[in-house]
This record gives structure tokens, sequence and C-alpha cells, in this order.
């Protein structure tokens, strides 16, 4: 059973090989002010942290948002359109599925894109950040001439396309939205540590955990303020900014590491 002190092993072993870790932090369904989206907001700011908000464009109340993010260190993704289900299909939820028309949903998208690009400037990054982890690989082909990168799940596959992908999720969605849980979290972070150890080639990672301010619960930010306590131990240990993690993948030096992992669930 994974523990903490199965955290600082892998990390004393990537220190002692002269590897570097990278850890960000997105929040997706952003569309208004909101409790739990203060709480995080203020949370980031006292500890001088970047945060990648993905954020809704049709939901989204604009000056709510710009009126939040104006003194933090916050990047702003495109959570699709609308972030509605056109799926009909029990174990899964997509607003990128092809059969809606293609033509229908690039029209969507780039309305979007374009409605960030002109409220919020250069803090809106240019990443696509697909609803439910779900996109149709042909609307992925169009989509991907529109934007700087995609942020999914599992690792950063450089296949034509940048990848700035999440790989930790605090949420256990098979159980109502609860806390997975240190420990599970804890073993997705480490096996991900892992995968940097055992490729040689590699000599650096990004690992991507992904939040929902509207699931809040308080342990959240217990474990967050364990896991950075730890870190921060170890000086081969960055919160890199949107543009460094662009720079990374899509750098000539990027190497894909071997683990890959599909999500099942989550939004």
């Amino acid at each position: 059973m994974m523990c903490w002190s199965n955290l600082r092993a892998c990390l004393d072993e990537i220190e002692a090989q002269n590897k570097n870790l990278w850890l960000w932090v997105r929040d997706d369904d952003v569309t208004v002010r909101s409790e739990a989206l203060i709480k995080m907001l203020d949370y980031f700011k006292a500890k001088g942290l970047p945060l990648l908000l993905a954020v809704i464009p049709e939901k989204c109340c604009i000056s709510d948002i710009k009126k939040m993010i104006s003194e933090n260190k916050i990047s702003i993704g495109q959570h699709g359109y609308s972030h509605e289900n056109y799926l009909i299909d029990d174990y899964k939820c997509s607003e990128l599925n092809a059969d809606r028309g293609i033509e229908i949903i690039l029209k969507e998208q780039l309305l979007g894109n374009e409605l960030l690009e002109k409220e919020f400037g250069n803090k809106y990054q240019h990443i696509f950040v697909p609803p439910w982890f779900e996109i149709d690989k042909n609307v992925y082909q169009v989509l991907k001439k529109y934007y700087c990168a995609f942020s999914i799940w599992g690792s950063n596959d450089n296949n034509n396309m940048v990848e700035i992908n999440s790989q930790v999720d605090f949420i256990d969605w098979s159980n109502d939205g609860i806390y997975s849980g240190d420990k599970f979290i804890l073993s997705q972070i480490i096996r991900e540590c892992e995968s940097l150890i055992r490729n040689d080639a590699a000599s650096l990672a990004a690992i991507g955990i992904v939040l929902h301010h509207e699931y809040y619960q308080e342990e959240w930010y217990d474990f967050l303020d364990h896991l950075f306590a730890e870190l921060s131990r170890y000086r081969n240990v960055s919160y890199p900014s949107c543009n460094d993690l662009i720079d990374f993948v899509s750098s000539q030096e990027f190497v894909k590491l071997n683990f890959h992992m599909k999500k099942e669930d989550g939004n």
C-alpha cells in the first residue's frame, strides 16, 4: 500500500539519477464565481504556484472570472464549448462525438476559442481540454489545427500534437465524486515517478493533477499541503508555467514515457 515514504523513495531515486520532475495543476468546469473557486484561487495564490483554469465558454461569466484572476498566476484553457453531453451511452459522456457533425463541433469550439482570446488576452493559452476527457479521433484531427495544445488524460504523447495531460485525479467518480483518498492519489503520483525512473532516455517528467473545485473537500488541501512540503525538500522538483509545459512537450528533446492509462470516468 502506497504511503509518503514510498513517494520519498521515488523522489530520492529521481534526484540520484539527476532527473527533474515538474508538477502542475488544472481545475476544470470553471464558469462562475463561487466560494469553492475562491478558496482554490486563494490557496494557489498563497502558495505562489501556477494554476490552469479550464473554462466553459458558453457558461462562463466573463466579468466574474476576470476579476478573480487579475492578480494570480493563472492561465486559461478552453473546456469544450457548452460541456453538454451529446452521446447516447450509459457509460460515457462526450460533447465532441463526430456523430453530431464535425462542422457543427468546429463552429462551436472556434466560437469559444475566439471568446476566450478576446476576453482573457495573454492569460488564454489556447490549450483545449475536452470535457470528460472524451474526443472523437476525427474531431481531434480537425481541432488540433487551431490550438497550441490539448490536455486530456494519460501520458504526454508527442504525435503531431502537443498534449499536456493529467495523470492524477482527486475524485472517485464511481462513488458520487467523493475524495479518492491520500493513498490512491499517492499511488497515481508514484506510478508516474516510477515511469521516469525506469526510462533511461528521459530526464524530465511533467505530472498533471486535475481538480474540480465544485467537488471541493477539505481533505484536498490537507493532502496538497503535505505534498508540497514533501516536494520542497528537492531542488529538482519545480512548478512550470503553461508556456514551460508547451515548450517541454513540443521540444525535440521530449521523450515519451512508456506508461499510458485510459481514463474511464471524469469531467
